[in-house]
C-alpha cells in the first residue's frame, strides 16, 4: 500500500441517517467553534493548520487528526464522545460555554489526566504522526472495535451521562 493511500475500510465508515460520519464530525466542529465564539481564522491558528485544511475539516471532507482531537480535549475540555459519536454533552465538565475560564479573550480549560496516561497518549500521538502505518493500524483497530462493540459503547456512554 502506498503511503498516501487510505485503507478501503476507512472509505466505508458508518453513517447515521445517510449522513457520512465525516460530515457529522465537521458539523459538530463548526457548532463547537460557534459555541466558543471563535472565528475560523482563530481555529486555524489554534490547530496550527492551513485555512483550506480547516475548512475541509469543518465541511466534513476530512477527519480531524489525533493532534486536533487532543487539542480540543485538553484545551477546551470537549467530550470526544460528543464530537465523534454525537453522544452526551459538548463539554466534559460542568462548565457552560459562557463560563469557561478565559486567558485574555480565549476560553481555556485544562483537563485533568493522570500523568502516566497523559505520557502514554502523547507518545501514541507522536508515533501516529511520525509513522502513518501506526496511525492507520490504530485507527483500523478503533473502527473495527467500535463497529463490533457499538451497543456496549452506547450503553457505557448512556450510563456515564446518567451518572453526571
Amino acid at each position: 500500500m502506498k503511503k498516501s493511500q487510505v485503507p478501503k475500510e476507512f472509505n466505508e465508515l458508518p453513517q447515521k441517517a445517510g449522513i457520512p460520519l465525516k460530515k457529522e464530525i465537521g458539523a459538530r466542529i463548526r457548532q463547537l467553534r460557534k459555541q466558543l465564539q471563535l472565528t475560523q481564522a482563530e481555529m486555524v491558528v489554534n490547530f496550527r493548520t492551513g485555512r483550506a485544511h480547516y475548512s475541509r475539516m469543518e465541511s466534513g471532507e476530512i477527519f480531524p487528526g489525533p493532534e486536533i482531537l487532543k487539542f480540543l480535549r485538553m484545551t477546551y475540555n470537549v467530550s470526544l464522545d460528543w464530537l465523534i459519536l454525537g453522544k452526551g454533552e459538548m463539554f466534559l465538565s460542568q462548565h457552560a460555554p459562557g463560563s469557561i475560564p478565559k486567558v485574555g479573550n480565549k476560553q481555556i480549560i485544562q483537563a485533568e489526566i493522570p500523568e502516566r496516561e497523559a505520557f502514554e497518549i502523547k507518545e501514541l500521538l507522536d508515533l501516529m504522526q511520525k509513522f502513518p502505518m501506526i496511525k492507520h493500524s490504530v485507527l483500523g483497530f478503533f473502527w473495527e472495535y467500535r463497529a463490533k462493540n457499538r451497543k456496549l459503547i452506547e450503553e457505557m456512554s448512556d450510563q456515564e451521562a446518567a451518572e453526571d
